[in-house]
């Protein structure tokens, strides 16, 4: 029972504290410090299981990782940059939940897969309920900030933001979520197949084209695969089809739901500025390019007359230098496809990194810390092995037990 207890606080508090972090509010309170606190609280419960678990052999990668993470440190205290927390919360953080997930008994899994579940509808239904009356319900700072940039509504296209802050985080976390929801053989087709719906609904919402392309051209030809596979050809279903794509493209060019993507704006001030970040080194001087530094982001967004950089790639460069990106985001990107190695498919594992780092590149949110947790989240929640289903007893089976319960 008390085994139980530590796990649902556990997966509550990493919950709560990834969705601060990600918030307009958390930003304005400083939700580095909160996610340091929660790392001191949680390393303390779970410390002498965690320090057993990197002693063994294929945990190597989770060790590299730490050793790095204490080596870029120390380089930055050296050059006067304080990145302590900034380090535990984007790299030490997500790495923690792996090691703290993968102790958890398959009760503490099954509880964690509801809560993430609920979570990534939660998510998607307020996303459309947001974009319906078109009002940021937890971010309205955020809308008013960039009705201001636009200077007028006429041009600025609206976009949902959900629980976690900017619409364009909000699809990279949630298109992370269908991938591994997409997969999940433990889940009827059937209710994959709405949830994917759900979660490309709530893409259109959130406006990230980048995001509504990677997940046409990954998760739904998979599903549709899958559905023909185990309900063979149907020429009837194949014309349904057929309608409801035409009736949907109709609905999207015309109307506003398709958002940017769909209505003729491929080459807008965002779009621009993905090519423009590229030419980043420009604005900087060798010495950063190698170091780093805090505030070289918003001066080459500045240089480029953008209002972020949108690259993802470009901001690990200009946040933690050039050395330890080319030392780090291989590590990361190691960790990932080793965790995968749980899935037999060689092409679910790259729908899985194309969802992530196809995304993830196209904007800064690769540089941030939100979306490195909640792939753990999706990964521990929805993976093959992390949850076994209850298999369904008879009628005769559920009495003949319900009898010995009572009898014994």
């Amino acid at each position: 029972m008390r085994r139980l207890i530590i796990d649902v606080a556990t997966i509550m508090l990493a919950l709560a504290t990834i969705i601060f972090s990600s918030s307009i509010k958390g930003w304005m309170v400083g939700s580095n410090k909160l996610v340091f606190l929660y790392i001191i609280l949680i390393a303390l419960l779970y410390l002498p299981s965690i320090s057993r678990s990197l002693l063994k052999r294929d945990h190597r990668i989770e060790v590299a990782v730490l050793l790095c993470s204490a080596l870029l440190v120390i380089f930055k205290m050296s050059v006067s940059q304080y990145y302590l927390k900034d380090v535990f919360g984007f790299i030490i953080y997500p790495l923690l939940l792996v090691l703290i997930f993968e102790q958890m008994n398959m009760r503490g899994r099954s509880i964690l897969r509801s809560v993430v579940l609920t979570f990534f509808i939660a998510e998607c239904v307020l996303a459309i309920i947001e974009r319906t009356f078109r009002t940021n319900f937890f971010s309205q700072q955020l809308l008013e900030e960039m009705l201001e940039y636009y200077n007028t509504e006429a041009v600025f296209s609206f976009r949902s933001t959900a629980f976690l802050g900017h619409s364009l985080r909000n699809a990279f976390i949630v298109a992370t979520g269908m991938g591994f929801i997409a997969l999940d053989k433990t889940i009827r087709l059937e209710w994959r197949i709405l949830l994917v719906l759900l979660g490309f609904l709530a893409q259109l919402c959130f406006n990230g084209r980048a995001a509504i392309i990677i997940v046409s051209l990954t998760l739904i030809p998979y599903l549709l695969i899958e559905y023909y596979n185990k309900f063979h050809f149907n020429i009837f279903a194949f014309a349904v089809s057929i309608v409801f794509l035409i009736g949907l493209w109709s609905f999207l060019t015309d109307t506003s739901w398709g958002g940017r993507l769909f209505n003729n704006e491929f080459t807008d001030g965002s779009g621009q500025a993905r090519l423009l970040a590229l030419s980043f080194y420009r604005y900087i001087s060798n010495t950063e390019l190698l170091t780093g530094g805090p505030d070289l982001y918003h001066r080459v967004a500045e240089s480029l007359g953008t209002s972020g950089v949108e690259n993802g790639v470009v901001c690990w460069i200009l946040n933690y230098g050039l050395p330890f990106t080319l030392l780090l985001l291989p590590l990361m990107i190691a960790l990932h496809l080793n965790k995968l190695k749980v899935y037999d498919r060689m092409l679910d594992r790259w729908i899985i990194m194309i969802l992530f780092y196809g995304i993830g590149i196209s904007n800064p949110n690769l540089a941030q810390q939100p979306g490195w947790s909640y792939w753990v989240l999706f990964y521990f929640a929805f993976s093959p092995g992390s949850y076994v289903p209850r298999p369904k007893l008879s009628a005769e089976d559920y009495l003949r037990r319900r009898y010995r319960s009572i009898a014994g």
